[in-house]
């Protein structure tokens, strides 16, 4: 089995009710329905069918009605899981990126997949905001994104490797 194989193979896509701690109350736009809401990890030629680009070995997407909402890609290089990517999808991602807390939920289940024994995964890793081309750049929103996600998984910057890293070897 090869590596995006395996890491596929350990994500459970969630459907419905999993997204309810993830919903934000009182959104802009009305409340979104959970039941609507799904995630998929994609690997290989799945991923062509993304409406983002992306980048990685695999793809972890939120979809609402079907339709791409949000996308974190991953490179998973034993004994480290790479974040290379964390993207809300344009005009028909709107609902997920305006309704809900997307980044969180994609941190939570990296972590998950990161600490499955199976996973091999010791250290979960991320280019820091100052070293990922371009997002200085970005609007304010996403490297407020970017923060976010490196809070919620408790990473720390390694100055030696200039990396966020989580050490997740139990």
């Amino acid at each position: 089995m090869t590596m995006p194989e395996t890491l596929k193979g350990l994500y459970v896509p969630k459907r419905g009710e999993p997204f309810v701690p993830y919903l934000i109350p009182n959104a802009r736009l009305r409340q979104i329905d959970p039941n609507k809401l799904s995630s998929a990890m994609l690997i290989g030629v799945e991923r062509d069918r993304l409406t983002v680009p992306s980048t990685g070995d695999v793809s972890l997407v939120v979809r609402y009605k079907e339709r791409d909402g949000a996308i974190s890609s991953l490179t998973l290089s034993r004994p480290d899981l790479r974040v290379d990517q964390l993207q809300g999808a344009k005009q028909e991602g709107y609902r997920v990126t305006s309704s809900m807390w997307w980044v969180l939920f994609f941190a939570d289940e990296i972590l998950g997949i990161a600490r499955n024994s199976q996973s091999g995964v010791e250290r979960l890793v991320m280019p820091p905001i100052f070293a990922i081309q371009g997002l200085l750049d970005a609007t304010e929103g996403a490297i407020v994104r970017y923060q976010e996600f490196a809070a919620r998984l408790e990473m720390r910057l390694s100055l030696e490797e200039m990396l966020l890293v989580r050490d997740v070897k139990s």
